[in-house]
C-alpha cells in the first residue's frame, strides 16, 4: 500500500506530535510505503523517520501569496498525484485539499471548537467567529467528502456526526502519550506545607484557566494551606488579558507562574514536580496534556465536558469549568482526602497505559488499508 499524507504547512504542537507518532521508526506497517508532502516547517519539526517515509517538501505550501497556494493546489497537486500514484491519501489537518480523482481519502479530525455551540458563546460576534466558522464549513465538507474520517474519541465522533450529514464511515483512534511521560507508579506524596497544583493547557477562551485561579485563591483562604500553582500554556491575546486580569484581581501574582513555550523535553520534569493537576478546558477532542498528566501518576482534576471522560473515566475528580466553586470543590476533595488522591492518581496512570503511539498508529494504518482497499466494514 502506498499511502500520500498531506502534513500541511504548521500546525500546532499536538498536531506536529501526531504526526512524529504516526511516522516515527517502527511505526509504519511493513509492505506500506508513506509519502510526507509537507511544509519546511513542518519537515523541520520531524525527528528521524520510519525508514518506508519518504519525505516531500514543498516550500510553496507556506508561500505568504495565498493565489500561489492555491495554484499549487490547483495545478501542480493533481499532476503530484498522477506521478505519485498512491493508494489512498491521507489529510492529516482534516481538510481535504486539492484534486485527486479516482483516489480514496481518510480525514483526520483534530479540532471540537468549530462544532461546539459553546465556542460561539464564548466569542460572541467576533473575527474568531467567523475563523471558527469558516473553519467549520472547509472541515465539514471534506470529512462529507472523504472516504474515511477518524476521530479521537466516541463522544467527538457522535458529536460532529449529527452535525455533518453524509460521513461514509468512521474509525475512533484516540491518540498516545509519549514514554517520557510514564511514570513506573503513581504519585503517593504526602503533601507538604508547600502544594504544587499544575495547569496545562493553551489559553482560550473556553479553556478557562482563570476559574483555576480563583479557585486556588478560594482554598488558600479557606484552608490556609500554602498552594502554589503553576500554568504553562500559549493562547489568544484576549484569553491571555483575561487571565491576566483575574491574577490582578485576586493579588495571585505571588503564588502564581505562567510560562509559555516550555520545550516538550522540559514538560516531563514539570509534571513529576506538581503534587496535584488540573485540566478546566471545556472543549477538546482528546487532551494530550490530561493524559500526560495520567501517565505520570498525578492526582487529577478534571471538566467534567467533552472527551475528557471518556479518557479519564474514574481516574479523576470532576467539575464544571466555567463554574470556580466547583472546580474549588474537586480540589478540596483531592487535597483533604488522601484514599481519594491515591485512588484516582492509580487509576488514572492504569488508563494511560492503555495509549501508546504504537497502538495508536496500527489503529491509523488498518484503517486507511481498509479504505484503500473498498472493505467496507
Amino acid at each position: 500500500m502506498k499511502v500520500l499524507v498531506d502534513g500541511g504547512s504548521s500546525g500546532s504542537g499536538g498536531y506536529l506530535r501526531y504526526l512524529r507518532g504516526m511516522l516515527a521508526p517502527g511505526r509504519v506497517p511493513a509492505g506500506t510505503q508513506v509519502v510526507l508532502l509537507c511544509a519546511p516547517e513542518v519537515a523541520a519539526e520531524l525527528p528521524e523517520l520510519d525508514a518506508g517515509v519518504r519525505l516531500l517538501v514543498e516550500p510553496v505550501l507556506s508561500a505568504p501569496a495565498r493565489l500561489r497556494r492555491v495554484a499549487w493546489w490547483l495545478r501542480r497537486y493533481p499532476r503530484l498525484v498522477r506521478e505519485l500514484a498512491p493508494d489512498v491519501i491521507v489529510h492529516t489537518s482534516g481538510v481535504k485539499r486539492g484534486r485527486a480523482r479516482g483516489v480514496p481519502s481518510v480525514a483526520i479530525h483534530h479540532n471540537m471548537a468549530p462544532f461546539s455551540a459553546d465556542t460561539f458563546r464564548h466569542y460572541g460576534a467576533s473575527g474568531q467567529t467567523l475563523r471558527f466558522l469558516r473553519w467549520r464549513a472547509r472541515l465539514s465538507r471534506s470529512f462529507r467528502r472523504a472516504d474515511g474520517v477518524i476521530f479521537h474519541a466516541s463522544y467527538t465522533r457522535d458529536a460532529v456526526c449529527r452535525q455533518v450529514r453524509g460521513v461514509k464511515r468512521t474509525a475512533i483512534v484516540p491518540n498516545a502519550v509519549e514514554p517520557q511521560f510514564r511514570t513506573a507508579a503513581p504519585a503517593d506524596r504526602q503533601l507538604g506545607p508547600v502544594v504544587e497544583i499544575l495547569c496545562v493547557s493553551s489559553i482560550y477562551l473556553f479553556k478557562h484557566p482563570w476559574n483555576v485561579v480563583e479557585a486556588v485563591a478560594r482554598l488558600r483562604d479557606e484552608l490556609g494551606l500554602d498552594l502554589r500553582l503553576s500554568v504553562v500554556g500559549d493562547g489568544e491575546p484576549i484569553a491571555k488579558a483575561r487571565l491576566a486580569e483575574r491574577i490582578e484581581r485576586l493579588d495571585a501574582g505571588s503564588w502564581t507562574t505562567l510560562a509559555e513555550g516550555v520545550p516538550l523535553d522540559h514538560m516531563p520534569a514539570l509534571y513529576r514536580r506538581a503534587d496535584l493537576f488540573v485540566f478546566p478546558s471545556a472543549e477538546e477532542t482528546w487532551p494530550i496534556t490530561l493524559l500526560e498528566a495520567m501517565a505520570t501518576g498525578l492526582p487529577i482534576a478534571c471538566s467534567a465536558r467533552m472527551a475528557m471522560p471518556d479518557l479519564l473515566r474514574d481516574g479523576g475528580v470532576y467539575f464544571d469549568p466555567e463554574d470556580p466553586v466547583t472546580v474549588a470543590a474537586a480540589i478540596r476533595t483531592l487535597l483533604t482526602e488522601a484514599d481519594v488522591r491515591r485512588t484516582v492518581a492509580t487509576v488514572a496512570h492504569r488508563r494511560a497505559a492503555l495509549f501508546t503511539w504504537d497502538r495508536s498508529a496500527a489503529g491509523v494504518y488498518r484503517f486507511v488499508q481498509a479504505v484503500s482497499e473498498g472493505d467496507p466494514r
